[in-house]
């Protein structure tokens, strides 16, 4: 079977469905930014093919199970730690998909001359799983990270 009739094939397969380019970004703490996770972290650009009628909890359990299999990303980052977020679009058009919309995967605005539907994953850890056990004197705090600003060098700080 020769490249031209498979790709013929696959169309006719998915013809129902809808093409997604997905891809995943981490807010980093450090530079107060969202980068672009990198495929050797596990966020590479994915395209799977969506039923029409996906809603924004579809297509977010089919983003989990992508990107944090087993509940933890290929870098370290675990699911339950994070706050996730999908937006559908690109530039000044994107938009957070939310519930109250009932937009499906099928009503979502095209790209690339209608052939596919755009989504970005975002995803920040949740501030109440950011704790830090800071022993000064021998007494143990617990507390946010926000708070060590200032007492970094006098104590043992211990990421928990």
């Amino acid at each position: 079977m020769t490249r031209n009739m498979r790709q013929r094939l696959k169309t006719a397969e998915n013809q129902s469905r809808i093409l997604i380019r997905f891809h995943w970004n981490h807010y980093m703490e450090r530079t107060r930014l969202y980068d672009k996770v990198k495929a050797t972290d596990g966020g590479d650009t994915w395209e799977p093919y969506g039923e029409p009628s996906w809603t924004k909890k579809d297509i977010l359990e089919i983003a989990k199970r992508h990107y944090f299999e087993n509940g933890m990303s290929l870098n370290g980052i675990r699911e339950n730690d994070c706050d996730l977020t999908v937006y559908v679009g690109e530039g000044m058009e994107k938009r957070e998909l939310t519930d109250q919309e009932g937009t499906t995967l099928g009503e979502m605005p095209r790209m690339g001359n209608g052939v596919f539907v755009k989504l970005s994953l975002y995803s920040k850890e949740k501030q109440s799983s950011k704790k830090t056990a800071i022993t000064i004197i021998g007494i143990t705090f617990v507390v946010g990270s926000m708070a060590l600003f200032g007492l970094r060098g006098l104590s043992r700080v211990h990421r928990m």
